[in-house]
């Protein structure tokens, strides 16, 4: 190899030593941190503000119905409650009076506690029997609970069955509006009651009420068993589905019914079941 190529691969040998030499001290190099001032006597520790924190506040009367969200926020309420008011208001919400206030989502009962003696519910704003006079109130209230709850029958005294309505029913002692209720509907299945121990028929009907009662003569809607179609005779409560076409076939195949006893051949009727719907059906 020429001299001079060796000095120059010689040299090019001793710079890349040099600078693998470099880089490698350049990685040993630590920066040391600032010192702390020594004239310092007090240490502020840094504080993240808390969002949620209570915010003074000042109490004051408000009327829930009118307050905007900045009187909310006055009284202690955080923002996002005093937003779920207003949404509320605006689907139509109302505070008819101090104490529907404890309605507000995520109220606590000492914030409700601490804010009732402040609340005023505007005229426009309460029930309607509270802005009438209390006289007349009264004389309404007494009309309303003669007409809700009936003044009850005395001992000895007695309604018809077949013809009081849900309202006189309900003065019978023992029988309120769902007894009432169920007893006029049996009745219209029944075409009329014909024994009072039919009532009985009602689940857990109150047999005290009973002596109430009373089943003049007279008055049962019959079903006539040769004329009558099959949704009339399927839907009473003694004959039902599997009677009435049993007697829609027989009348289509053989003719008129002679006698009702002919029941018991053609729908398999025991003589119990004979007896009950006897009082109901005509030929």
């Amino acid at each position: 190899m020429p001299k001079g190529d060796v000095k120059v691969l010689v040299f090019l040998l001793a710079l890349l030593l040099a600078l693998g030499v470099g880089l490698f001290l350049a990685d040993r190099v630590v920066t040391m941190p600032a010192a702390a001032p020594t004239d310092s006597v007090t240490v502020t520790e840094n504080v993240e503000h808390d969002p949620v924190a209570p915010q003074p506040h000042r109490l004051r009367m408000f009327d829930p119905n009118t307050a905007d969200s900045a009187t909310f926020v006055s009284l202690g309420l955080p923002q996002w409650m005093a937003r779920s008011i207003l949404r509320y208001r605006a689907q139509g919400g109302v505070f008819s009076t101090p104490e529907d206030f404890a309605r507000v989502r995520g109220l606590s009962y000492k914030q409700y506690k601490e804010l009732l003696p402040y609340i005023v519910i505007g005229d426009d704003y309460k029930p309607a029997y509270m802005m009438v006079k209390p006289q007349q109130r009264q004389h309404e209230f007494a009309h309303q609970r003669d007409t809700v709850y009936p003044k009850k029958l005395q001992t000895g005294e007695r309604i018809s069955l077949n013809e009081a309505d849900t309202t006189q029913l309900m003065r019978v002692p023992g029988i309120g509006h769902w007894y009432a209720n169920k007893i006029v509907k049996y009745r219209e299945r029944l075409g009329g009651y014909v024994s009072l121990d039919q009532l009985l028929d009602i689940p857990d009907f109150p047999q005290e009420a009973m002596e109430y009662l009373a089943i003049p003569d007279g008055g049962v809607r019959k079903i006539n068993l040769n004329k009558a179609e099959f949704g009339a005779i399927a839907k009473h409560p003694y004959l039902g589905y599997e009677v009435a076409k049993a007697i829609m076939n027989y009348r289509r195949l053989k003719g008129r019914i002679q006698s009702v006893s002919e029941l018991k051949v053609i729908a398999h009727m025991t003589d119990e079941e004979l007896a009950r719907v006897a009082d109901y059906v005509q030929l």
